[in-house]
């Protein structure tokens, strides 16, 4: 099943605010102060992003550069990964 919708169907829609980060931590401090604390643990990273960003932050903290599993592309399935690997 589908529809067609004709040009200019839709009204122009203008925003009405801009969002902005409330948060006073970046991505990066947060995995930094996660990483740091739990220097023993394995992380399952789920984007691009986060993934070289934590495989970079392993090696400035000294952290031995195979206890991640990095899930670029797919980070839907990150939590069952993750689920996998803390069973084993």
């Amino acid at each position: 099943m589908f529809l067609t919708i004709g040009k200019d169907f839709f009204e122009k829609y203008k925003l009405k605010s801009v969002l902005t980060n409330e948060y006073p931590l970046t991505r990066e401090q947060a995995l930094e102060t996660i990483v740091s604390t739990i220097s023993d643990g394995v992380f399952v990273g789920t984007t691009g992003f986060l993934s070289r960003e934590l495989s970079e932050l392993r090696e400035k903290l000294n952290h031995k550069p195979n206890m991640d599993f990095l899930t670029v592309g797919s980070m839907g399935y990150a939590s069952s990964i993750a689920l996998g690997v803390a069973l084993n």
